[in-house]
């Protein structure tokens, strides 16, 4: 099992004052067990709707349940058809990224894909979403993946910004996803991985 850490900074108010100091937080990445699929279905229902607010049609996320995504991640991590890695602080996860093989089959057998990466908003802009970005570029490579894909929604400018910000680019595909009756566009990233 691979195991990571980095240290992400903070900023911290000085007794309600206005007066910020720096502070560093130490965040261990890992490879995921059947045991975190509680704790990586909270983080993606609660990044979701957070993230998602604005994007996806609120009664979608408002029937979002965190049960549900423990069953899913279960069967995710128990398959081992992909990666499922965490971000762990302070014993909590507080991020996690799944990846494997490009499910598009003209991107097979050469390129990798991101299925999914999900920071708690706490953790937004911690370094926390790069880290696992790059350990999981890290293992593709080393499974000999020489192209990264991955899809986002066309109006999710946070996520295009962050993948724009770690080399992706916008190939040109598009597909139609629904979501509770709304259709929206997903649009694929692509970078080399070389």
């Amino acid at each position: 099992m691979k195991v990571s850490a980095a240290l992400r900074q903070c900023s911290v108010k000085h007794h309600g004052t206005d007066e910020k100091f720096s502070c560093y937080m130490l965040t261990v990445r890992r490879q995921a067990t059947i045991l975190d699929a509680d704790a990586i279905a909270e983080v993606q229902v609660i990044s979701w709707k957070r993230a998602y607010a604005g994007i996806v049609p609120q009664p979608y996320l408002d029937g979002m349940r965190v049960q549900h995504q423990q069953s899913e991640w279960k069967r995710v991590i128990s398959n081992l058809a992909a990666h499922v890695m965490i971000a762990v602080h302070e014993e909590s996860v507080c991020g996690f990224i799944a990846f494997g093989q490009a499910r598009d089959a003209e991107l097979r057998p050469y390129a990798g894909e991101i299925y999914a990466l999900y920071v708690e908003p706490v953790s937004w802009r911690s370094s926390v979403g790069k880290s696992l970005f790059e350990d999981a570029c890290g293992l593709l490579r080393e499974e000999d993946y020489t192209e990264l894909a991955l899809w986002v929604l066309r109006t999710n400018v946070r996520a295009t910004s962050f993948y724009e910000a770690q080399g992706m680019a916008r190939d040109g595909a598009e597909k139609s996803l629904e979501f509770s009756g709304t259709p929206l566009i997903e649009q694929r990233f692509k970078r080399s991985l070389i």
